[in-house]
């Protein structure tokens, strides 16, 4: 019997397939069984086997043309006449099963192959690369079989089934996959010419770091620098807010039942209305006149209407949990791909939709009354007309022309098992969205309280929820405390009032859930749903990639996690300044790089060919190299956003900026150097301007230090480095008794380790007096005994005491011997941690034992147990035998 090949994605979607599959009806009407075998089921008429992500990918430069092996400008642009894939990397399971797929693709007896890899671009890519490559080399030939494709929606038995019986021929996604072939050129195109590019000619020489540039990693990049920068460059103002508490009672005798606080209100200089005040005595002025007079109050009420949210694609749940739980967007997409593959409970995650089908109508109703069994049968019974479920928003849950490769993520009805605490929220919080979209709407009233004093006006606020609606799914906050009763006069008494002095705050870092929302909207500041939605066709990147993008910003050190924020590195703050600075096309404009993607699925829609984005990119890629070619010197380049010139602390000369430092234009005479990185942060040149022209005096603070992880304050040091110091969560007076004796400049401390040369107290360190080589006064924050010093500086390997008092990146403090290697290098040496309880001879002998004991029970109940199910088996088949003649 010839068999089908159905090839998946992972070993997870293959297990499921063959579990569903199995036992059903095969062609020649005996049940399917299914063989397990290393990496691949088999039964009569099927061959399942899998894949692991991406095994193939678009082989090296050198391997194109030797030429090409080398990092050099004048070889760029770098545009092959044929794209190449070949294995990925050098994972021995990756090329097993790479293997093993050729090998089936080749069989006689495989006459057809089924593309069951996940539904989207992605999945396309990673079937049609293998296909590809069995097409390729000896025996491609055997290779040349008909293709068709499984289009799954959801992993539940039903819909793999409904799925195996609708499957399509290959040809239908032929724009899917010209849109994937496309994808994988322009992101290798773009990120290897200008990676290149850019780091020979701004870094140049051999590097450990690379300005690692692409289509859409760059431009979320520059999301975050541009944050940063802000956040620097915030100066706070201060102003004033007025707090009084009020009594009904007018006779200053009420209960505490009767008072309520509220806060002062009026017209600020441009004649609107706000509650700051920016003159210090104007505020004290209406203060004193407010206090302990009477006055009048008015309430009133106004009532709205809160309609109920859309379903989740994979951004907006990738946003919400960042929100709710901190999760980050791999996290999200994680776990959500397992509630998908292994727990069959919700749909397909990967998903810019959050639409359902109209087909789908019939099978709400049915989802309803499993998750209803499942433990949410309360919140189902909220629900009007479960049998017709809609949304009041009329097309707002179902509409085919905004579902396209996949819809809305929504649960299955399948009530999943064994649930971790992480998968337990994710899931609650879809299946909650899901009913919330199908309840009524929301009502709130909200209450405004005006109190009338001495002409001045205060305000306050109350909210409740009146109808619960869609909010019983998704609550709020609790109810304000209502304000007490006013009599029918509305009098009331000023019991006390108070100045606030406050300071406005600099903008918030980015999340993992504010930032995929500025790359869904393409930078564009966007807060109503509606209108995000209507943006989503120029966002960069796709809900499936933007995790595997921010991921990366962090494996190449181009940002960092902090908590639950994201921080730009020097390097990253570095590479996005020169691409602004250089105006690099989409690299630098994101709303570019959302064109590009728009693109994309006009080619996947069959709106646009996708030869003509191939030669765009190509183009884009040539202007690119010849910008980066044709610049300038480094210094001209980083100068574009300096805003001012840059003096040196030393000789007052213009300073000039390279890739990692700034520089004082007279090497000869004056070697000042100030590097950009200060504690894992880069210093913009507009802040060095202001700590420059400090002369000395401490600057800030500022925020944003990976060590320490504390706001610092910035000052220029006696040797005109950047000195850092702390606030806040590090204590620093506690560190007072580590203070050591100050060494006068000039006094020898020993040998240098790397040229043996003298070196001396200069400044905030010791200095070699031949070559390049330094070393700190105070090393994580902590002032090196003199003593300590000198044993360093007395010869290789030579330690120091134990030193106490160093404040590690996270802020906390530990103690480490301090040496030279024979290579000059600087070592940390640790002290040995405390040894755990020692267990005695006879008790490891008595677990031994315990364990053998154990393991023979288990061995030995075993083997009754396969007795057992053989000896039923020989019972079932003697009984039925006589059936199936009698049947024949």
């Amino acid at each position: 019997m010839n068999k089908t090949l159905v090839i998946t994605e992972k070993k997870s979607v293959a297990d499921e397939f063959a579990k569903v599959l199995g036992g059903s009806p095969a062609p020649d009407g005996e049940p399917r069984e299914f063989a397990k075998h290393d990496i691949y089921y088999e039964s009569q008429d099927l061959v399942i086997a899998w894949a692991s992500g991406h095994l193939l990918e678009l082989q090296q430069p050198g391997e194109y043309d030797k030429a090409w092996k080398f990092w050099s400008l004048e070889k760029l642009p770098i545009i092959p006449e044929k794209f190449v894939h070949r294995p990925r990397g050098d994972d021995a399971k990756s090329k097993k099963l790479l293997t093993s797929l050729v090998k089936h693709i080749r069989r006689d007896d495989v006459d057809k192959v089924v593309n069951g890899c996940d539904a989207g671009r992605e999945g396309e890519l990673i079937f049609n690369l293998i296909m590809d490559h069995a097409l390729s080399g000896r025996g491609k030939t055997k290779a040349q079989k008909p293709v068709s494709r499984i289009w799954l929606q959801s992993m539940t038995a039903d819909s793999i089934r409904a799925a195996f019986r609708d499957i399509r021929p290959a040809a239908e996604y032929q724009e899917l996959r010209d849109a994937a072939y496309s994808r994988d050129r322009a992101d290798w195109l773009v990120g290897m010419n200008g990676t290149r590019a850019l780091t020979k000619r701004f870094l140049g020489g051999k590097n450990r770091v690379s300005l690692a540039v692409g289509r859409v990693k760059t431009p979320t990049l520059a999301f975050l620098v541009d944050r940063e920068r802000e956040i620097d460059n915030f100066n706070p103002k201060s102003y004033w807010e007025i707090s009084a508490k009020f009594s009904t009672d007018t006779q200053g005798k009420g209960a505490e039942e009767t008072h309520y606080e509220s806060r002062w209100t009026g017209k600020d200089a441009d004649g609107k209305t706000s509650d700051r005040l920016e003159n210090l005595e104007t505020a004290q002025a209406i203060v004193d006149k407010v206090k302990e007079k009477v006055g009048r109050a008015e309430d009133s009420i106004r009532r709205s209407k809160e309609k109920p949210p859309q379903l989740f694609d994979l951004t907006t749940l990738q946003r919400r949990a960042s929100s709710a739980f901190g999760f980050t967007l791999k996290r999200t997409l994680s776990i959500t791909q397992t509630l998908y593959e292994a727990k069959k409970a919700v749909t397909y995650p990967r998903t810019s939709s959050r639409y359902l089908p109209n087909d789908y109508r019939g099978e709400t109703p049915k989802i309803l009354s499993r998750l209803a069994l499942g433990g949410y049968a309360e919140l189902v019974a909220k629900i009007p007309n479960r049998d017709a479920p809609d949304s009041e928003r009329k097309g707002m849950v179902y509409d085919d022309k905004k579902v396209s490769d996949h819809f809305a993520i929504i649960p299955t009805g399948e009530v999943p098992t064994s649930l971790r605490a992480d998968e337990k929220k994710l899931y609650d919080l879809i299946v909650r969205r899901f009913l919330a979209a199908f309840m009524p709407s929301a009502e709130r009233e909200t209450i405004t309280r005006r109190t009338f004093v001495e002409e001045e006006t205060f305000k306050a606020t109350a909210r409740k929820l009146v109808v619960a609606g869609w909010r019983t799914a998704e609550p709020i906050a609790a109810d304000d405390q209502p304000f007490p009763e006013l009599d029918a006069d509305g009098g009331i008494l000023c019991l006390e009032s108070e100045l606030l002095e406050k300071e406005t705050s600099p903008p918030s870092r980015y999340t993992d859930g504010t930032l995929v929302g500025e790359m869904e909207t393409c930078g564009k500041h966007v807060e109503n749903e509606e209108e995000a939605e209507a943006l989503k066709d120029t966002g960069i990147g796709t809900p499936a990639t933007r995790a595997a993008i921010v991921e990366d910003l962090i494996y190449k050190r181009l940002a960092r996690r902090d908590g639950r924020t994201l921080v730009p590195t020097a390097l990253g703050s570095t590479l996005v300044r020169i691409v602004r600075n250089m105006d690099l096309g989409a690299l630098a404009k994101p709303d570019l790089t959302g064109v590009w993607e728009q693109r994309l699925r006009q080619i996947t829609d069959g709106e646009y060919p996708a030869s003509k984005f191939q030669a765009a990119i190509v183009s884009d890629v040539e202007e690119l190299v010849a910008k980066v070619k044709g610049a300038d010197d480094a210094g001209a380049i980083f100068a574009v956003d300096h805003g001012g010139e840059l003096h040196c602390p030393k000789c007052d000369k213009l300073m000039v900026e390279k890739a990692y430092s700034y520089f004082c234009t007279d090497p000869e005479d004056c070697d000042t150097k100030i590097y950009k990185d200060a504690g894992g942060k880069h210093v913009f040149p507009e802040i060095l301007r202001r700590v420059l022209e400090a002369k000395g005096e401490l600057v800030g603070p500022f925020t944003g230090f990976e060590r320490p992880k504390a706001p610092c304050k910035m000052k220029i040091g006696d040797n005109a480095l950047i000195v850092l110091e702390p606030e806040g969560d590090i204590e620093y007076e506690q560190m007072g008794e580590w203070k050591v004796e100050e060494v006068p400049d000039g006094e020898v401390m020993g040998k240098c380790p790397k040229c043996q040369a003298e070196v001396k107290a200069e400044g905030t360190g010791f200095k070699c007096q031949k070559c390049k080589f330094r070393l700190g006064k105070k090393l994580l924050l902590r002032d090196l005994p003199p003593e300590d010093v000198r044993k360093m500086l007395s010869g290789p390997n030579e330690a120091t005491s134990l030193i106490e008092g160093f404040i590690s990146r996270r802020g906390r403090p530990f103690k480490a011997q301090l040496l030279f290697d024979e290579e000059g290098a600087l070592q940390w040496k640790f002290p040995p941690r405390a040894a755990k309880k020692k267990t005695t001879k006879k008790k490891v002998a008595k677990k031994k034992t315990a364990k053998k004991k154990t393991a023979k029970k288990k061995t030995a109940a075993k083997k009754k147990t396969t007795k057992k199910k053989v000896a039923t088996k020989k019972k079932v088949t003697k009984k039925k035998a006589p059936d199936k003649d009698s049947q024949s």
